[in-house]
């Protein structure tokens, strides 16, 4: 049964103005996810105060936290959109680099150097994507270790050589910051069902990132982040009504591979 109530459920998030303050998400703050769980048990542990790990105070309390976990599809081309989940995004991170540098290759690239007909707005740390092949519309991401003149540094290595006039753009980049520069809690509403009525929603407020994980990296399955999300309190409301989601109508591609580094190397994996 349990099941069945949060199939049918839906999730909405938006960022604190003040951490652990509620600020109500509206149609817009809709997150399409799926195996969505509100995690209302809460433990008992034998340490009244129980320490928090970085600059966080640790927190009086004999309980554990409650919380949400769910998955999300990684959607959007990397660039030019924010995506649905960009608040989760930087709740987890700390901060984003919106990433506005967009141009060509001129002539003479290779796996790692990329001379560009213009690198204005190129930052240094943030991620690129780089047209696989010219008009082709299928682009490998990379990282951006220095800027010289017209010229991007990459790391890793592209498994190719860009051909002279590919599209280069640079990608909306995540990056962690401890402590982040502003409040980055969120309030999240898990409503169960579209009407007024007892037990209609329940509120998470003072929520972080507690894992975050990269799941199905394998070729040609659509990438998803799988989400833990720790909460300072909750509470269920029985007035309101929910409202209708919104959500971005961008669709997920599948991806053609994915690299990670094991022992210090590159791996394909696929």
């Amino acid at each position: 049964m349990a099941d069945l109530v949060y199939k049918l459920a839906t999730l909405f998030a938006l960022k604190e103005s003040t951490e652990g303050t509620a600020n109500a998400p509206a149609a817009s703050d809709a997150i399409l996810c799926e195996a969505l769980e509100a995690k209302l048990q809460r433990d008992w542990h034998a340490r009244k105060y129980m320490g928090a790990v970085g600059e966080r105070p640790g927190v009086i309390g004999a309980q554990t936290s409650p919380g949400l976990s769910f998955q999300t599809d990684v959607r959007g081309n990397g660039s030019t959109n924010t995506p649905e989940i960009n608040e989760l995004l930087e709740s987890a991170f700390g901060l984003v680099a919106t990433g506005t540098g967009d141009s060509a290759i001129d002539t003479g690239a290779s796996t790692t150097s990329l001379p560009l007909l213009s690198s204005t707005n190129f930052t240094r740390g943030n991620g690129v994507l780089v047209e696989t092949t010219l008009g082709g519309g299928v682009y490998e991401a990379t990282m951006i270790t220095a800027v010289a003149g017209n010229t991007l540094t990459v790391s890793p290595a592209l498994t190719f050589t860009p051909a002279n006039g590919a599209d280069v753009v640079e990608m909306r980049t995540y990056q962690l910051a401890v402590p982040p520069a502003g409040v980055n809690s969120l309030t999240m509403d898990v409503f169960y069902n579209a009407d007024s009525g007892a037990g209609q929603f329940d509120r998470f407020v003072g929520c972080h990132p507690s894992a975050l994980k990269w799941d199905s990296p394998r070729a040609g399955s659509i990438p998803m982040l799988s989400w833990e999300l720790l909460a300072w309190n909750w509470a269920q409301s029985v007035t309101g009504t929910r409202p209708t989601p919104s959500y971005d109508t961008t669709s997920p591609k599948a991806s053609l591979a994915s690299k990670f580094k094991v022992a210090g190397a590159l791996v394909d994996v696929f």
